[in-house]
Parts: C-alpha cells; sequence; structure tokens
C-alpha cells in the first residue's frame, strides 16, 4: 500500500500502531517493512509466509 500523504521518519514515528502490527506479523512467521521520510509518500508492505498443504 502507498499513500499520497507527507510521510515521516519512520524510526521516530509516536504510537504503537506499526509497532503492534509488527508484532502481530511476526507472530505469523512474516514482517512489515515501512518506507518512508518527510515530505515524500510512505509505503507499507506486509508479508505472511502461506503453509504448505
Amino acid at each position: 500500500m502507498t499513500d499520497d500523504g507527507t510521510g515521516f521518519e519512520v524510526g521516530r514515528s509516536p504510537g504503537f500502531g506499526l509497532d503492534g502490527m509488527r508484532k502481530r506479523l511476526a507472530e505469523l512467521g512474516g514482517e512489515l517493512t515501512v518506507t518512508s521520510s518527510p515530505g515524500d509518500r510512505t509505503r507499507i508492505l506486509a508479508v505472511i509466509p502461506l503453509e504448505n498443504t
């Protein structure tokens, strides 16, 4: 997902939203990647591995 906002410094974001998303994805064996910088768009990539059945 990519937004059309103004971006932010990923390591300095206040709140618990992104951290909570990372923790929930980690419980599923996945990961969250956030790319952003002030004045630019923000991109969030969530990856969850599929099980082979």
